[in-house]
């Protein structure tokens, strides 16, 4: 039998594995939060890397947790929680499956998959290490992962070329994308304040402080209009929270907390006047202005955007248009607003703001697993915040990505969604025992369904991302002229997996341009009409269609293509200068001349590229009633 000395260092030797196992799952975890710095050469092809990288350092970590849980152990899950964890993916794909596109949506479902799938096993790591635990280890590799990413920022505000990021457009802006380093640091700067009120040493205290002045300055030099909003609507819940908490004798204005926090904004806001090699945005004042003053931006491209998605939520309001359907309808609704000198460039992919983007393409049902599952994370977080401070920064952390997902679309995004993703794992961890809402299942249990479900999660966004180097490599073929192997590259691609690129362009339309380059028209029809179903009024699509239908001698379809662009997009004149010349080829002279004298009439017809056509039909008449 054993002694009683040798049961304590039994008992100790079990303590020190497990502590030094739960450090092991939890670092395994917090690699998660370093996916921001993954990278790309290529811009292309970042966000599908680090989507990549996302799901497969978290079913690593979710597998630690099954191998060493135990059947035993049960941990509390909250019933809302499950149910909308469960709902909303699958509303994603019936919006899609209802208006026959469900081809789109399983980028979005598979992600939105692998974020349920992340808070699930923030839930796991904080009942096995508790929830102050958790949050200073997340809150110390935020800080290492900010202090990188604000460095490279910065370094790239005074004009420095780094050689492993893209070359960038917006001078500072991260990985090329202004809206990417807003909408991180948005998120992620107000867990370098979580340290700051827990027992920790100067040097950690000086570090975070440091880092979050640089982050904020670095905002503030993005001169991201949504960064300044999100940073007034933080401030204001950051006092508005201190003021409700207070619970100290005297004045909260002439309190220290009040006195250092307007310290810690005054340096940075000092540093945001700086101004910066982007003419658009040169300094700070004038950025301020555009975001408070309607008059000094154009702010009609994003009202069109909005009150399209309301005329597409009309139409089906109970499930929408489908997932990701918004950049293939929406020229039906704005088609003035395509023009020959743009069409290559239009840059409508989405209404650059969330709610409006789940109530055009997912309906009320969408809209409600949204709003619901928002209003809950909030109260939670309010609710916790007067028993525990960092809960104030975790409330700004949230209120930071609901205000830049008004005026951008952080949800197709890894970094914000990352912090969002960890933020439902905090709100809805069942501390409350007597919870009405609680559902008890064993931890191994838990850590079964979440292998399953990230494993089909990581083999789609691996694939999606080898997808997405295999499109690189077809465009690049493409540009060169070396049309039978772009048509090889667009072909291995699976369109289950890479329907559509971030344009939002079909992948197969870009192999019936290969097509109609090397002359085979009726596979050029096949593909252009397979990315109509993907894309229905996208006008280069409708135009290559048309185009092609009038090689292979179907002047019907061709015909029927044309009016249809003509009347959707008036001002874009390439496929009705190329219906001229049809009419004409085909001695159809009245309707040739009709069309010719309406062209004639706009000067705008100067920007296609046949005008040429134009002016040579124009000759051919001319000469025709000479005679």
């Amino acid at each position: 039998m054993m002694t009683s000395l040798q049961k304590r260092d039994s008992i100790h030797q079990d303590q020190v594995k497990t502590y030094h196992l739960d450090k092991f799952i939890l670092s395994s975890v917090m690699i998660s939060l370093a996916i921001p710095l993954v990278t790309s050469t290529s811009l292309l092809d970042f966000n599908a890397l680090q989507r990549a990288a996302f799901s497969v350092t978290s079913l690593f970590a979710t597998v630690l947790l099954l191998i060493t849980s135990s059947t035993k152990t049960c941990i509390s899950l909250n019933g809302s929680f499950i149910t909308i964890s469960l709902g909303f993916p699958l509303v994603l794909i019936l919006s899609s499956a209802v208006n026959g596109t469900l081809l789109l949506s399983y980028t979005d479902f598979f992600f939105l998959l692998q974020l349920f799938g992340f808070s699930y096993l923030c839930m796991l790591v904080i009942n096995r290490i508790g929830m102050n635990s958790f949050l200073l280890a997340s809150a110390r590799i935020i800080t290492i992962v900010l202090l990188v990413f604000v460095t490279a920022g910065l370094v790239q505000v005074l004009g420095v070329r780094l050689p492993f990021l893209p070359e960038f457009t917006a001078p500072g802006s991260f990985l090329a994308s202004r809206p990417f380093a807003v909408e991180y640091l948005v998120a992620a700067s107000p867990w370098l304040l979580i340290p700051l009120v827990s027992k920790i040493s100067k040097t950690h205290r000086a570090i975070n402080i440091l880092v979050f002045i640089a982050s904020i300055s670095y905002l503030l030099l993005l001169r991201g209009r949504a960064g300044i909003v999100a940073l007034v609507v933080g401030i204001g819940a950051f006092y508005l929270g201190q003021y409700i908490t207070w619970d100290k004798s005297g004045s909260f204005v002439r309190s220290k907390i009040f006195k250092w926090s307007l310290a810690l904004l005054v340096i940075p806001i000092g540093i945001g006047f700086i101004q910066i090699d982007d003419q658009s945005r040169k300094d700070l004042v004038q950025t301020i202005r555009q975001t408070v003053v309607l008059d000094e931006i154009d702010v009609d491209p994003r009202l069109r955007s909005w009150s399209s998605s309301m005329e597409m939520f009309y139409e089906k309001p109970i499930l929408g248009q489908g997932t990701n359907s918004w950049a293939g309808l929406f020229p039906a609704y704005e088609g003035a607003l395509y023009q020959d000198q743009n069409i290559y460039h239009a840059g409508y992919l989405n209404p650059h703001n969330t709610w409006f983007e789940y109530i055009a393409e997912n309906g009320l049902v969408g809209l409600l697993f949204f709003l619901v599952l928002t209003l809950v994370i909030g109260f939670r977080l309010i609710q916790r915040m007067r028993k525990n401070p960092r809960y104030l920064y975790l409330l700004i952390s949230f209120s930071g990505i609901l205000t830049v997902s008004l005026f951008s679309f952080a949800k197709d995004r890894v970094a914000p969604m990352l912090i969002l993703a960890m933020l439902m794992g905090i709100a809805f961890y069942q501390e409350d025992k007597a919870s009405r809402l609680k559902i008890q299942v064993s931890r191994k249990s838990l850590s079964i369904v979440l292998v399953v479900i990230l494993s089909m999660s990581s083999i789609f966004m691996v694939k999606a991302y080898s997808a997405q180097k295999i499109y690189i490599s077809g465009i690049q073929h493409k540009f060169s002229g070396n049309y039978e192997s772009a048509i090889a590259d667009f072909n291995r691609i699976n369109e289950v997996i890479f329907p559509v690129d971030i344009n939002g362009t079909p992948v197969c339309y870009y192999a019936g341009v290969g097509y109609y380059e090397l002359g085979d028209y009726q596979l050029a029809l096949n593909n252009f009409q397979q990315a109509q179903t993907f894309s229905p009024y996208n006008p280069l699509i409708l135009n290559n269609v048309a185009s092609t239908a009038f090689q292979i001698g179907d002047q019907d379809l061709a015909e029927k293509t044309y009016l249809k662009i003509k009347t959707l997009f008036p001002n874009y004149y390439e496929p009705q200068i190329n219906l001229l010349a049809m009419y004409t080829n085909n001695g159809q002279h009245e309707s040739a001349i009709q069309h010719l004298n309406r062209l004639l009439a706009d000067s705008d017809n100067i920007f296609a590229v046949n005008k040429g056509t134009l002016f040579k039909i124009k000759e051919y008449y001319d000469e025709f009633h000479s005679r």
